[in-house]
């Protein structure tokens, strides 16, 4: 759950963002909409005053476009100031007094120029802000994202390595002893069902204890890994092969004749003396080699087959103790 928690994180803080951006950009466009009133009422205004020497409800007209300008302008301290100024210089401008009337007309001028400069400098401001928002909104969700397929697949890719792992020997990076049985009841099952030749191997190697005892465990493991690269040598790619722990290696051929266990103990004979002629190892590497045939026409349980393959293993690394020049 603890990797969850980042990515909520992201998502409402995203979501925040969102929703501050939205306030901001209907506030900049309020703006905009109120700087074109005031900008109209200050026209309307200005209008009126250059009419006051031709018209005689021009004060009357000036009069209620500055009260429309001062309604409009109404949460703007500085513009009321302003509003409360023209309302100084109304009354003598009525009476047509030119320097008041000048007054006026410059006082709307102005203020017209400062107000609408910062009203839309507000404005900018603001839509930038809103960008901003929007922009860290959708960072902050692609980073929610990318964080979160980014957790997937690492945490699929580990539990990969963890799958291979629990099935393949580290040593000699061939499959254990569970990899193997779990690869071999599959071949077993479509052998018996398909009606084809199953034929496992079971090989010891011999004299590790001696190399370990004399030449320590680090030739030990050399011996265990060299006699891997025999096996995989000696057994064509879509075989099975693998070691079941300490000495005991194994290997299940499929489709093949009952003729070819011969075979297959002569091509693992035929490694074994190839690695040993080119090898500088100082050790030679020997095993005993057992198998069994489980024949297209037979119905014979995984167990029973890999108990015969052990058995006739054993057998050979007997008859090699009482006949050591055999």
């Amino acid at each position: 759950m603890s990797r969850w928690v980042p990515i909520a994180a992201f998502i409402a803080f995203a979501m925040a963002a969102l929703v501050f951006a939205t306030a901001r950009v209907a506030d900049a466009y309020d703006w905009v909409a109120h700087t074109s009133d005031v900008r109209v009422a200050i026209a309307r205004a200005e209008f009126a005053t250059t009419s006051l020497g031709h018209d005689t409800e021009a004060c009357t007209r000036l009069a209620h476009r500055v009260d429309e300008l001062a309604e409009l302008t109404r949460d703007n301290p500085r513009q009321q100031k302003r509003v409360a100024h023209v309302r100084e210089l109304e009354p003598a401008a009525c009476a047509r007094d030119a320097s008041a009337t000048h007054d006026l007309m410059t006082e709307l001028e102005n203020g017209d120029s400062n107000e609408i400069d910062l009203l839309y400098a507000r404005r900018s401001r603001l839509t930038t802000t809103a960008v901003w928002a929007l922009a860290l909104f959708v960072g902050s969700l692609a980073g929610a994202f990318a964080a979160a397929f980014s957790g997937i697949r690492a945490r699929r890719a580990a539990e990969r390595k963890l799958q291979t792992m629990a099935v393949t020997d580290e040593l000699t990076q061939l499959s254990n002893r569970r990899g193997f049985m779990m690869l071999a009841g599959h071949e077993h099952r479509l052998a018996q069902r398909q009606g084809r030749g199953l034929l496992l191997v079971f090989a010891d190697l011999d004299g590790l204890k001696a190399i370990n005892d004399g030449l320590g465990h680090e030739q030990g493991d050399a011996a265990i890994r060299d006699f891997a690269g025999v096996m995989r040598t000696a057994f064509r790619a879509s075989d099975i092969v693998a070691r079941l722990g300490g000495d005991e290696f194994a290997a299940l051929a499929y489709d093949v004749a009952s003729d070819d266990a011969d075979k297959v103990e002569e091509r693992v004979a035929s490694a074994l003396d190839a690695f040993n002629a080119d090898s500088k190892r100082p050790y030679r590497l020997a095993a005993s080699v057992g198998t069994a045939f489980l024949r297209s026409s037979e119905s014979l349980p995984l167990d029973e087959l890999v108990a015969r393959a052990d058995g006739a293993m054993y057998e050979k690394k007997r008859a090699k103790r009482r006949s050591p020049q055999a």
